[in-house]
């Protein structure tokens, strides 16, 4: 098994939880999930609606930026999980959206995966691109 798989593997605990509240800060969104996992991304994500071939993407660092309804995101489940590639997590949805999460291109980018519970504290994954 490669790494990668090993990754997605250790990620199959999103699938399942339901988007509650998506966060824009001014560097980062936030994916917010009913279990108390968050998803922080400094960088850069992608849409891609059901049914479409290419996806919407949203980068920090460009302006314009695109105009998103984040409320599609809202109160969907996570029914599969990918991390097979080392710059990307995609979440696919119950409605068979799909929700990218980049990290490419930039020196410091970051993805960050955290989840908060009564009986387990903190813990978090971090990908970071150093190059």
């Amino acid at each position: 098994m490669h790494g990668d798989e090993i990754l997605s593997q250790e990620l199959e605990f999103l699938r399942g939880g339901e988007i509650i509240q998506v966060v824009l800060d001014p560097y980062q969104v936030r994916f917010v999930f009913d279990d108390g996992t968050e998803i922080r991304s400094a960088f850069r994500f992608e849409i891609k609606k059901a049914g479409r071939d290419e996806a919407l993407p949203f980068r920090f660092d460009v302006q314009p930026r695109p105009v998103f309804d984040f409320y599609q995101l809202v109160r969907r489940r996570v029914i599969e999980v990918n991390a097979e590639a080392v710059d990307r997590l995609i979440l696919t949805l119950e409605n068979a959206d799909t929700l990218t999460l980049l990290v490419e291109g930039q020196v410091g980018e970051t993805l960050e995966i955290s989840k908060f519970g009564r009986d387990m504290g903190q813990w978090s994954i971090e990908y970071q691109r150093f190059f």
